[in-house]
């Protein structure tokens, strides 16, 4: 069985499409205003990972463009380190080795701490009889669903 034929990188890198109108905003875009979007977002990937590999790239205005970076920090921090610290764990050790170092870098904006440091905690208080019983869960990291929702706008 032949391989296929190897695509020389320079093809394979992004090529903004030809907008001309922000995907997000309607603004008008221009050399001054307009910066490259990856709509598969680069912080949802372990590092290198999109390299010489397909990603539809458009022109943003910055300011949106900036907004969809920021929303995606801690999102893909959370959603990466949830997984890789037990949960729904994941194999891949490139993936793993990403996890745990953006974890302490990157902070939830639901707790103000640093991912590996962030956790979502509830406390139930019943009454048995004359016994009082008091459970406690502790879960990993949680995303803030008004920035989910926002990204998922975006």
């Amino acid at each position: 069985m032949s391989s296929p034929p190897r695509v020389p990188p320079s093809l394979l890198r992004g090529r903004p499409l030809k907008n001309v109108t922000c995907p997000y905003c309607a603004a008008a875009l221009d050399p001054d205003t307009r910066t490259k979007e990856h709509v598969i977002g680069r912080r949802f990937v372990p590092k290198g990972s999109t390299e010489n590999r397909w990603n539809l790239i458009l022109w943003a205005c910055s300011v949106c463009n900036n907004k969809k970076s920021d929303l995606e920090d801690d999102i893909a921090a959370i959603t990466m380190y949830f997984h890789t610290t037990g949960l729904a764990s994941t194999e891949d050790p490139t993936a793993r080795a990403e996890a745990m170092r953006r974890g302490p870098k990157s902070g939830s904006r639901k707790t103000g701490k640093p991912v590996a440091d962030s956790h979502a905690s509830l406390n139930s208080t019943s009454l048995l009889g004359p016994v009082e019983m008091t459970l406690g869960f502790v879960a990993p990291p949680q995303i803030d669903d008004t920035r989910a929702y926002e990204l998922a706008r975006m």
